[in-house]
């Protein structure tokens, strides 16, 4: 019988994530997709704090940079648009004064840094092999900001490039930390799709060449999954670019099933009934049947010990007839 896929078998990790744990997420804006699932089922997560990054090596000087508590060079801030940015981060990193910029950043480095110390998990998406060196300083840009393109050479990355960026990287990591690495499924199509599955082949070798070469670091087929296991355009977003939030759910459930450890899925099979609960809006609140109904969700609330719901209660709480 003919079932019209081809299933990725992703082999169960021996190394699980606990819902207790600290992870940090980094890179392309798949990992904001599957970082705001985490959030969003009260894992402790940090996501892209120096926003949205696209090539493994930006992702990891920004990192090696906040463990060493090294400030970025000063020649790669830059004004454009009436505010200020820096050449290695996203465009989202930016204020209106010079001073405050500076404060942004050290505010950032610092915020990731005690993040990187104490987590569990890093997990760490990268989007493309397709970089922009600025020419007046030789920076290899995170972001161009809209700066005008002749300022810029365009280039791949190189397999040795990405290796030594990590390999420079790893000391200052925690010892006792695991790394999953994956590639966004998320097309590039600006330089062409062959050019966008060249892009993609090198970002594959590379994870390949570091979990081969590190115990601790893994790799999780969000890639695969997205072209082989559902390959059809059905579950792409309009654009043809985007996974779908179908896909992206798919894609959260085998990571769940490949991570999590049963304490965590345990909880997120309670989580998922009490959130729907949270949002649930009734024809009339004021009935006694409703405000029976919020009762009893904050004493369900009151039973979770895995992580903290105040937040969830005083929300509820809130919503009760005095």
């Amino acid at each position: 019988m003919h079932t019209f896929r081809t299933p990725i078998q992703i082999e169960s990790s021996q190394q699980k994530i606990n819902i207790k744990q600290q992870i940090f997420s980094m890179g392309s804006c798949f990992s904001e997709n599957i970082g705001q699932r985490l959030t969003d089922s009260k894992f402790d997560i940090l996501t892209n704090p120096f926003g949205v990054l696209y090539n493994p090596v930006s992702i990891f000087t920004l990192m090696e940079a906040s463990l060493k508590r090294a400030p970025l060079p000063s020649n790669s801030i830059v004004q454009n648009e009436g505010v200020f940015r820096s050449l290695y981060c996203h465009s989202d990193i930016s204020a209106p004064t010079l001073e405050d910029f500076e404060s942004l950043l050290d505010q950032t480095l610092s915020s990731c840094k005690n993040r990187l110390n104490n987590a569990s998990w890093l997990l760490l998406t990268f989007g493309s092999s397709f970089v922009f060196d600025h020419l007046e300083t030789g920076i290899l840009a995170g972001n161009c900001h809209k700066i005008p393109q002749k300022e810029f050479q365009e280039r791949m990355l190189t397999l040795e490039e990405i290796k030594h960026a990590f390999n420079r990287l790893y000391p200052h990591l925690p010892k006792d930390c695991q790394i999953i690495l994956t590639v966004s499924p998320v097309r590039h199509l600006r330089n062409g799709l062959s050019k966008n599955n060249l892009s993609k082949s090198l970002l594959r070798l590379a994870c390949e060449a570091l979990s081969a070469a590190y115990n601790n670091v893994h790799y999780f087929p969000s890639y695969e999954i997205m072209l082989d296991d559902l390959r059809d355009y059905r579950f792409y977003t309009s654009d043809m670019i985007h996974p779908s939030e179908i896909a992206i759910d798919y894609i959260w459930e085998q990571f769940q099933q490949t991570y999590l450890d049963e304490e965590s899925k345990q909880f997120l099979k309670k989580w998922e009934k009490l959130k729907r609960a949270i949002t649930h809006r009734p024809f009339n609140p004021h009935t006694e049947a409703h405000q029976s109904f919020i009762r009893n969700t904050i004493k369900k609330l009151e039973g979770i010990k895995e992580v903290n719901v105040e937040e969830e209660i005083q929300y509820m709480q809130e919503q009760l007839t005095p």
